[in-house]
């Protein structure tokens, strides 16, 4: 079994139409649009050889979006993992807002960006999570992140009350206790099992990586090892990705 982002084996499976992956819905404007109820993400696998020209594509897609006046949308590409693959990410307010679905641009410009942008996709699928932000510490305004370590827990059947306790009483307070911003839990709501949570740690850089991390920092060695060793004994698999935020690519209004 295993996981690509917010999902696993099954991540390659078709479960929206293209229209449905990438128009836009009628949310309201976020200054932190990871803070929202629920989000969107988009997950796209592109051609390796046609890279080049999705992102030139969703240049011109963000550009159309942009001059519309429409919410957060951000770009993402794996760094570490399946560096063809790219997560769009979109807050969401509530579902009711998904009625409300409509195409970025005019007719025939639309269908011919569809034509395009579909001949660079080998692959791509629709998930949508809850934003938890009492598990949460979002990032202070103005600290810059280009990095964010993505970890995908699947939690045993009938623990995820075990695994919500365990975030709240012991890790998110050792975060703190760390000086730690910029951390962010979710928990899948449609698209995969609801055993499956994402953490994201955003970063500025790759040397980041090379300090010890934040629950390290707070509990010590002995304290760390003793709180994976809980963490071990309610998660059934985990993965780590590293993605990069293409903010060319992306949009965030008030920012």
């Amino acid at each position: 079994m295993k996981f690509s982002w917010f999902t696993r084996a099954a991540v390659m499976a078709v479960l929206a139409s293209l229209v449905a992956v990438l128009s836009p819905v009628c949310l309201a404007q976020s200054d932190t649009p990871e803070a929202a109820p629920l989000l969107n993400v988009a997950i796209v696998q592109v051609n390796y050889d046609m890279r080049g020209e999705f992102e030139a594509l969703q240049k011109e897609y963000i550009a159309a979006w942009k001059k519309r006046g429409f919410p957060a949308r951000n770009v993402w590409r794996v760094v570490r993992g399946h560096t063809n693959e790219y997560h769009i990410v979109s807050p969401l307010e509530k579902y009711a807002d998904l009625d409300e679905s409509r195409p970025v641009m005019d007719e025939p410009d639309w269908t011919r960006w569809i034509a395009r942008v579909t001949k660079c996709i080998e692959s791509r699928r629709v998930l949508t999570f809850e934003y938890r932000s009492d598990l949460s510490i979002p990032i202070k305004a103005g600290r810059p992140f280009r990095l964010a370590q993505l970890s995908l827990h699947e939690i045993d059947g009938g623990r995820n009350p075990d695994y919500i306790e365990l975030r709240e009483k012991e890790i998110l307070p050792a975060y703190k206790k760390a000086g730690f911003d910029g951390l962010y839990v979710y928990r899948a709501r449609y698209g995969d099992s609801r055993r499956l949570w994402a953490v994201v740690r955003l970063a500025d850089s790759w040397a980041d990586f090379d300090k010890p991390g934040p629950l390290q920092r707070a509990l010590g060695e002995e304290g760390f090892q003793a709180l994976v060793g809980k963490f071990g004994q309610m998660v059934e698999r985990s993965e780590w990705l590293v993605l990069q935020h293409l903010p060319e690519l992306s949009h965030n209004p008030g920012q």
